[in-house]
């Protein structure tokens, strides 16, 4: 059990860290220096993919995070939901390493999520620095 307050911190740590976390790895298996225009490309989609999918989520979860209080269960950072779309998402990433896809498109693909999870995550650090505590 941890307080409401650890769990409004430990959100958006968690998704910047997933954020950093695959863009570092992405950068290394496409080699972004020498792939610019893929670069360009997952930035593209993550940008879409924080507008379409992750930012909504994020929204709702900040809004119920500040609406809790007291001490919670710290799986509760998440709802079940987010956390089924996590699961979704790490499995699928890791579908994606096994099959022969080419080192440019899988390094596009994380790096694209990575994309997403960090433009994504800055409504939680928003969400943070209203409540004052960032």
């Amino acid at each position: 059990m941890v307080s409401s307050r650890f769990l409004v911190i430990l959100a958006p740590l968690l998704w910047s860290m997933a954020a950093l976390m695959l863009g570092v790895r992405g950068c290394l298996v496409l080699d972004c220096r020498a792939h610019p225009l893929l670069l360009l490309l997952a930035l593209g989609l993550g940008l879409v993919k924080a507008l379409v999918i992750l930012d909504r989520l994020v929204i709702k979860n900040v809004k119920r995070l500040g609406a809790i209080s007291g001490r919670q269960f710290i799986g509760q950072v998440f709802p079940g939901r987010t956390w089924l779309i996590i699961g979704l998402m790490i499995i699928m990433g890791r579908l994606l390493a096994q099959t022969a896809l080419r080192a440019e498109v899988y390094g596009t693909v994380i790096l694209a999520v990575a994309v997403a999870l960090l433009l994504a995550s800055r409504f939680y650090w928003y969400g943070l620095w209203q409540r004052g505590e960032g």
